[in-house]
């Protein structure tokens, strides 16, 4: 429309200006006649224009009344209302499931509840001190093993209701929630679950959340009786054996079964010419020690091209308080090779840094 307009205002300026320069000539050679006729015409032309620019947002307004008021717009307003509303209205369907869902869930979880320890993606461990929330599969069967002997079959306390199988086998559960199809599309169960699970005289309580997540795996272990069966098997063995056995399983990457791994992340800045990061521990309960790891390696604007490494090097109080083994796996380190530091506390030392990470 401006552009419209532009173009009439300019069309307007130059026939003036046409007319302007004419009747200027005319005029200054003392051609009266003529003078007065291009005087006449230029005022004509110029109300003429006036009356077509005054005419322009009318003609404009009823362009764009005959387009509103056409059917095709109609109908296209029409369907584009209709796909809103059904947007809306399945957003706050979906809105008023999750709330139920959280409003179940909500009810369910007691405030002490835990997360299960992660063993890989689908696999955890879950222990019988508290009740524990654990994604299961709303797709696949899901397997809980009780991980201990059992002198009696395995007991399952579950809500008797649509939608969830149990089954036992031996020392397994199978855990399945039901499908249902409607028309071409299949429907998942997303209503949490709770689970009581007896293994001989241990319960352990678990709160299933359904995802459409991949099988998942449960091994349920009793760790205050592992520990007891674990002191028990290592009393007898000597101390100094029991350190190395420990630095000889973390070397070849196959740490013990019964060492509860701590993820850590901390860089020591002591030497110059040395990298120091800590990246785990293992926790031996039984035991009542740690293991420490670190990662060391050369930095790149060292001046030497290799360093021999000592033990003595890493009992700096600012990495350890009270060592009771330290290992390397390589004592000569060039630039662009690591070495591994394992150092050995006790737990008791050890117990505030596991959890200041």
């Amino acid at each position: 429309m401006k552009n419209f307009i532009s173009r009439a205002l300019l069309t307007t300026f130059c026939c003036f200006s046409l007319i302007s320069m004419a009747y200027g000539q005319e005029c200054k050679y003392g051609n009266s006649n003529i003078c007065e006729v291009l005087k006449q015409s230029q005022m004509k032309l110029k109300q003429a224009n006036l009356e077509k620019i005054k005419k322009l947002p009318e003609q404009n307004q009823k362009v764009i009344q005959n387009l509103r008021y056409s059917p095709k717009v109609n109908q296209v307003k029409q369907e584009e209302q209709k796909v809103k509303q059904e947007t809306e209205s399945t957003f706050q369907a979906n809105q008023d499931k999750e709330k139920e869902i959280s409003r179940k869930l909500f009810k369910m979880i007691p405030d002490d509840a835990v997360e299960p320890e992660p063993i890989s993606g689908s696999a955890f461990i879950v222990r019988p001190e508290r009740t524990t929330i654990v994604r299961l599969s709303a797709t696949d069967i899901n397997r809980f093993v009780c991980t201990e002997d059992l002198d009696r079959e395995i007991r399952v306390v579950y809500p008797q209701r649509k939608g969830v199988k149990v089954k036992t086998a031996g020392n397994n559960i199978f855990v399945e929630f039901e499908i249902i199809k409607r028309g071409e599309e299949y429907v998942y169960q997303e209503t949490p679950v709770e689970l009581y699970i007896m293994c001989d005289d241990t319960v352990y309580a678990v709160i299933g959340i359904p995802q459409r997540i991949p099988a998942v795996t449960v091994y349920l272990e009793n760790k205050a009786r592992d520990i007891q069966e674990r002191l028990e098997a290592v009393k007898e063995i000597p101390f100094e054996e029991r350190i190395v056995k420990i630095v000889k399983a973390l070397y070849s990457g196959k740490p013990p079964v019964e060492a509860e791994y701590v993820k850590v992340s901390k860089k020591y800045d002591i030497y110059p010419a040395l990298r120091i990061k800590e990246t785990a521990n293992y926790v031996f309960s039984a035991e009542g020690l740690v293991a420490r790891v670190f990662v060391v390696s050369l930095k790149e604007e060292a001046k030497a091209e290799q360093v021999d490494l000592k033990e003595k090097d890493f009992l700096k109080k600012e990495i350890t308080v009270s060592p009771v083994s330290v290992a390397i796996d390589r004592l000569r380190l060039r630039k662009g090779e690591k070495a591994i530091v394992l150092i050995i506390e006790k737990k008791n030392v050890m117990t505030d840094r596991l959890f200041s990470f």
